[in-house]
């Protein structure tokens, strides 16, 4: 039996090697290929926003979102889409609008973040 391999022991040997070469490959690939999702490693975790609340909510006030209705002072920012949401003081059925205005270019739009149920009349 000088260094021969069963049939087994063969089979066994080629799924090992063939594992550490897909494993190899995938590693490789995996670094050199960022993920298109995956946030701008230099702004980081606690990057400031490139537009602060005072400066939207005057953008907001400028523009559709103060003919809809006025912003309330509950405001969220989205650093992954770079947006800033304010609430407006509007009643419509199903909805919750807010004003949402893009920190990047300053362009501003209503969102009405409605849920599409429709309740029977009783």
């Amino acid at each position: 039996m000088g260094g021969e391999l069963s049939p087994r022991s063969g089979l066994i040997a080629s799924v090992l090697v063939a594992s550490f070469l897909l494993g190899a490959c995938a590693a490789a690939g995996a670094a050199a290929v960022p993920s298109p999702t995956a946030p701008s490693p230099a702004a980081g975790a606690n990057a400031a926003p490139p537009m602060t609340l005072e400066q939207a909510k005057e953008i907001a006030k400028a523009g559709v979102c103060a003919q809809t209705g006025p912003l309330t002072e509950r405001s969220l920012y989205n650093d992954y889409t770079k947006t800033w949401w304010i609430d407006l003081d509007v009643k419509k059925e199903g909805c919750a609008p807010a004003c949402v205005v893009w920190a990047e270019t300053g362009q501003s739009e209503v969102n009405w973040r409605c849920t599409g149920l429709v309740l029977p009349q009783k």
